[in-house]
């Protein structure tokens, strides 16, 4: 049977794990990683398909999602999109 107790209990369980997935979300090493993964990624596709300069053409996309996450995941209009929900 669920007490008030250990319902309270779940919920700040699934508050602590809702922060932790908030921070990693939000974390500098999460999006170097998956910038630098971008990169590499598009490096080798671009060597293997034979491109002149590749590691200039791999920065493009790698520098993209990079850009993209420094803005805030574009916060004006998702407060727009807040407003109007």
């Amino acid at each position: 049977m669920n007490t008030p107790e250990t319902e309270i209990e779940k919920i700040i369980t699934r508050n602590k794990r809702v922060e932790t997935d908030k921070k990693w979300e939000t974390s500098l090493f999460r999006r170097l990683f998956l910038t630098v993964t971008t990169f590499v990624l598009a490096f080798l596709f671009l060597k293997i398909i034979k491109v002149d300069n590749a590691f200039w053409g791999a920065c493009v996309p790698a520098g993209a999602y990079f850009l993209q996450n420094l803005v805030g995941s574009l916060t004006p209009l998702r407060k727009i999109w807040e407003k109007n929900r």
